[in-house]
């Protein structure tokens, strides 16, 4: 099922789908999973330039049995829409296949632990081959795209993202940033990456055509040469060299049962609106006009840009008899309170038992639906690298009798990758 979106001159339209229950997971030790969960969302773009793509795709992995997804996926594009296009047709054929089957585990078990493993694994081999692909099919092109995807089995979500279009987690009491921005201007660790590949980082030249020179301040954010580009990481970009990395960082957490919303906004919407203010703003909105309504206050507070393109996508996770965010929202602020409350009679508790008192307080378990859990936030780089280096070191101490560490190019990555894929010994970190 794909996703749309509209706009107006005067204003950002918003549309709101609601989808079909997934398979959702709850923690119980001892005994499989429950089900499900209830998936809504909406999506507003305003476009400038067309260069972007908003989707979703569901399914199983195409075994008998086999795990049911849902994918959602936000492309901001540059230097045309061919990689945004690209991605949209090419990313759930080559991701699907690789995500692992069967159902979700016991979330406190050590399959589960593998579970998410796997599917890390798969995330950062699927960005891996639909960007080789690119380069191989459309290498003619100069087009490029930041991609931000939401990978969603019950209530268990894995977010990927290369370049600089985020994804905010809201739980209804916290706003936690799912994605990294890759942009040179802001990343240490990128810009430090590149320089000792020997990658060239410069601002635009005053003539706009080429770096700024020794000695010359140049304009515009650091962008790194060949290609211009203003961040370390995408999808496409072929003449920006192969030390600009399609590897996303992986960030994965266990929902809280009593409901989640999750925010991904391209550049052009965090160019007007800081991510943490963004979430707190559409907390009490339903989901039909969240999207539209984040879109409508960025532009709102900078003066209505015309010349930007901003595309916001809402979507809400929430348990089968959940009506909606806002009423989630405000069922859990009511929680905390009473655990407030609860805290101080404790401390009343622990003083009357010194008296001689006997009071007796029933614990709520419905409390623990709105714990959750951060899995992890990996690079994907990093992951491969030590994978790929371990087990290069391995067989060179097989041969060798040493034990010494070995560097392996990003070029060669493509390779290695298809290679341990194919013989199932490729794990994400």
């Amino acid at each position: 099922m794909g996703l749309s979106g509209g706009a107006s001159r005067h204003r950002a339209i918003g549309r709101a789908a609601k989808v079909g229950a997934l398979p959702a997971a709850r923690a119980v030790r001892g005994r499989p999973p429950d089900t499900s969960t209830n998936l809504k969302h909406s999506a507003c773009r305003r476009e400038a330039n067309g260069e972007g793509a908003l989707f979703s795709r569901s399914g199983s992995t195409g075994v008998e049995g086999g795990s049911a997804w849902r994918l959602y996926c936000l492309c901001d594009g540059h230097a045309g829409s061919a990689a945004s296009d690209y991605v949209r047709a090419h990313l759930w054929p080559a991701l699907r296949p690789l995500l692992p089957d069967g159902r979700l585990p016991d979330t406190d078990s050590e399959d589960f632990r593998k579970f998410a493993e796997d599917t890390r694994s798969a995330v950062i081999e699927a960005f891996r081959r639909i960007h080789d692909s690119y380069i191989s099919e459309l290498a003619a092109t100069e087009s490029g795209a930041f991609v931000t995807l939401a990978l969603l089995h019950g209530w268990f979500l894995t977010v990927a993202n290369v370049g600089d279009a985020d994804a905010v987690l809201d739980t209804g009491t916290d706003a936690i940033l799912a994605t990294f921005d890759h942009t040179l201007e802001t990343n240490e660790v990128e810009r430090c990456r590149l320089a000792r590949a020997g990658v060239l980082l410069a601002r635009l030249s005053a003539c706009l055509t080429r770096p700024a020179g020794e000695g010359e301040e140049g304009v515009g954010p650091l962008r790194c040469w060949p290609g211009g580009l203003r961040v370390a990481r995408s999808v496409g970009d072929v003449a920006a060299g192969e030390h600009v990395l399609p590897y996303p960082h992986i960030f994965q957490v266990d929902l809280p049962k009593s409901g989640a919303r999750l925010l991904m906004g391209s550049r052009g919407l965090w160019d007007l609106i800081h991510w943490e203010d963004a979430a707190h703003s559409v907390r009490r909105t339903p989901v039909q006009g969240a999207a539209s309504r984040a879109v409508a206050l960025a532009m709102l507070e900078n003066n209505w840009p015309k010349n930007k393109d901003i595309t916001a996508l809402v979507l809400d996770i929430l348990p089968p008899d959940g009506a909606s965010f806002p009423k989630a929202v405000k069922a859990k602020l009511k929680r905390e309170s009473l655990k407030s409350r609860r805290g101080l009679r404790s401390c009343r508790d622990r003083v009357c038992h010194w008296m001689g008192c006997k009071i007796t307080i029933r614990a709520d378990a419905t409390w623990r639906c709105d714990d959750y859990k951060i899995l992890a936030s990996v690079d994907g780089w990093i992951a491969m690298r030590a994978t790929l280096e371990g087990r290069t070191s391995e067989e060179r101490r097989r041969t060798s009798g040493t034990g010494d560490r070995c560097s392996v190019s990003p070029s060669a990555f493509g390779r290695l990758g298809a290679e341990l894929r194919a013989k199932g010994t490729f794990r994400g970190a």
